[in-house]
């Protein structure tokens, strides 16, 4: 059977015990497990990590969680780019011909 085995909404936290909760979680292989976990996780979270390997599932969550914090903690920024306002000045010029 195959599971939809991405984090979506939910927090890392809970996703973890989402994945942990998987049949396939007891027959599959901790590197194979990792991977799956790691590719299931939020772009933004994927992304923080600081490591590319990871030697053991919980330390992988234990990652993500961290870096959920800090997004938390840093909210996405914004682009600070003023209005772009119109440049009326070449109607005037062609107002005076």
């Amino acid at each position: 059977m195959v599971y939809d085995i991405s984090q979506g909404k939910m927090s890392v936290k809970k996703y973890r015990r989402f994945f942990y909760s998987l049949p396939e979680v007891a027959n599959r292989p901790e590197e194979e497990l990792i991977a799956l976990a790691k590719a299931g996780l939020k772009e933004e979270i994927r992304q923080g990590l600081k490591k590319e390997e990871f030697a053991t599932l919980d330390a992988l969550f234990e990652e993500a969680e961290e870096v959920e914090e800090g997004l938390k903690e840093t909210p996405p920024s914004t682009s600070q780019t003023p209005p772009h306002k119109p440049d009326h000045r070449s109607s005037k010029r062609d107002a005076s011909r």
